[in-house]
């Protein structure tokens, strides 16, 4: 957890983290979580995004974690 998240609650970290997101990042962090279809299978669109994203982490297009637990603030 951040040095900010350690002053503040859990969820205000969450809202802050939301405040920040746009609505396609909001989207995709609702369906992460799995709200937006009420279940586990998945779309073609979700299919598709999952195929796109191995491709682009083949390519090395991808975020390494450690880097993204910085960008995040983690």
């Amino acid at each position: 957890m951040s040095a900010v998240a350690a002053e503040v609650s859990a969820k205000d970290e969450l809202h802050r983290i939301i405040d920040e997101m746009d609505d396609e990042d909001a989207a995709h962090f609702l369906w992460f979580l799995g709200r937006e279809n009420g279940n586990d299978e998945l779309t073609p669109w979700e299919e598709e995004r999952i195929a796109e994203a191995r491709s682009e982490i083949r390519r090395g297009e991808g975020i390494d974690w450690e880097d993204l637990k910085v960008e995040l603030g983690l």
